[in-house]
């Protein structure tokens, strides 16, 4: 097959994508470029497509700091050039190094699930600066099968086994945006050996490499490197099919998760009002008479509509049990995942509650988990304070500039915070502060940290943040050891220590 007829082919299940799923051709197009193979093939056949349809296209490209200053000044390169080619515009943003390796630290989670968030906040930046713009990535078959078969062994369900959306909201979780751009993957159902032939061959004509190749790719410190390179091509080799197979079966599965989110929604109900948070409601007499693989879908489907779909996503299944397997008639008290979810027997209403909650974690700290439901009943924000004697101190969170759940944690070593001129370590500014520390933190990194209940503007996100100072007196004690937190209903939560 020669490029032209390789181009044809991807050209056409491109305007497959757009059609089975009503987009619209003649938009903006964002179209998210690593400097890879697979990213700078999308990004060669797809701008000349939607250009020949009416449409715009501009290249966005995430320098996440993973990797040497050679490795990422070859990467920025190569997507420029690729710009350069297609005539159309690029928007880079860079990441400082070290900042989402620090982050992944701190918060507990992987370096692969904290540079995915800021590479998605990073294009939704960009859409946002064109309205009605549409993202597209280079996720392909293989990307898919080795998804599911992660999923797999995590012992995901139907909602988990139906692996990658070909079309969904970049940020699904936050329902009560007016506007959220579209995230396609157009070559979904394509196989990766396709879009090599199409770079060597492209490579070929024109006497220069179209990509470059990524060094992290081949490290084993990743799972999904380690799922590509030793379970991916044995399952290929037993079954050549696999990938397509699995494929189907994901498409299925996201059927079978459709319907029983429908089938679980004429039992669930969402209470709030202007003076109390958000609470999904649950009836129980029809709960109880769910077979249970419904029963599981209505409580997923509780916490998708309490703190969005990436919350939901997070909780194991495992949490749910003791619901799920509940008798009908005994009282339920689960608290865990900022969430707690109750049904008392002497409650005559026979209604099933789950509402936010505040947990202490021994692992990651105090967990709060805000949630977009917020907005929904009139909260704009979160108060965190501290106090002492008679002095307050106190920091008003912005829960739409936050992604969370939101952590208040002691320091760990390898905090860093954002200055004015560049990250710093935290242990530094303790050193410097001469007191012990608490952290106040998101999914993004750390928002704020607490140096004493009037330590001075100790402010690092002011995009998420607004501070209080009450200068009444106080013993000047400073704060001691119990820290508690108090939940304040509408207005959120405390950190009170005494």
């Amino acid at each position: 097959m020669n490029t032209t007829g390789v181009e044809q082919e991807l050209r056409k299940t491109i305007l497959h994508v757009i059609e089975r799923n009503r987009l619209d051709p003649s938009a903006h197009w964002i179209i998210a470029c690593s400097g890879g193979r697979d990213s700078s093939v999308l990004a060669t056949v797809f701008s000349p497509l939607v250009a020949g349809c009416g449409g715009t296209a501009s290249v966005a490209y995430v320098d996440h700091g993973l990797r040497c200053e050679t490795e990422r000044r070859a990467e920025r390169n190569s997507v420029e050039r690729i710009a350069r080619q297609l005539a159309v515009p690029i928007d880079c943003t860079v990441i400082e190094p070290g900042v989402i390796r620090s982050t992944a630290q701190s918060s507990g989670r992987s370096i692969e699930d904290v540079a995915r968030q800021v590479r998605y906040r990073a294009l939704g930046e960009h859409a946002k600066a064109r309205e009605g713009a549409y993202i597209v990535t280079g996720h392909h078959l293989h990307d898919q099968l080795e998804t599911v078969l992660m999923r797999l062994t995590r012992g995901s369900g139907a909602r988990g086994l139906a692996g990658i959306p070909e079309v969904r909201l970049l940020n699904a979780g936050r329902r009560f945006e007016e506007r959220q751009p579209l995230l396609v993957r157009p070559f979904l159902s394509v196989d990766p050996a396709l879009l090599e032939e199409f770079a060597r061959q492209w490579s070929a004509a024109r006497g220069e490499v179209l990509y470059i190749e990524d060094s992290t790719n081949r490290s084993h410190a990743f799972r999904r490197n380690r799922f590509r390179a030793g379970v991916t091509p044995g399952l290929l080799d037993v079954e050549p099919a696999a990938a397509h197979g699995v494929a189907v079966s994901a498409e299925r599965m996201r059927e079978t998760d459709e319907a029983l989110r429908f089938a679980a929604g004429e039992a669930l109900s969402l209470r709030s009002d202007a003076t109390a948070s958000p609470e999904v409601v649950i009836d129980a007499v029809r709960f109880a008479a769910f077979p249970l693989a419904l029963r599981r879908s209505c409580c997923f489907l509780a916490v998708d509509r309490l703190l969005g779909f990436d919350s939901a996503a997070g909780i194991s299944h495992h949490f749910f049990r003791p619901l799920i397997e509940w008798d009908g008639t005994s009282d339920v008290l689960l608290r865990g995942h900022g969430l707690r979810v109750l049904f008392s027997a002497d409650v005559a209403d026979g209604t099933i509650v789950v509402h936010r909650d505040v947990v202490r974690n021994e692992k990651k700290g105090y967990l709060v988990s805000t949630g977009e439901g917020s907005q929904r009943a009139g909260l704009g924000c979160m108060v965190v304070g501290v106090r002492s004697g008679d002095r307050r101190w106190s920091v008003r969170v912005k829960v739409s500039s936050c992604s969370p759940p939101l952590v208040v944690r002691s320091r760990r070593p390898g905090d860093r915070v954002a200055q004015r001129y560049g990250h710093k370590r935290l242990k530094k500014l303790c050193t410097e502060r001469g007191s012990e520390v608490l952290v106040l933190e998101d999914r993004a990194g750390i928002v704020a940290a607490f140096f004493s209940p009037w330590g001075g503007d100790d402010l690092f996100r002011p995009d998420a943040l607004r501070l209080e100072q009450d200068e009444s007196p106080g013993d000047g004690t400073g704060p001691t050891t119990h820290t508690e937190i108090v939940w304040q209903g509408d207005t959120g939560f405390e950190l009170a220590t005494e």
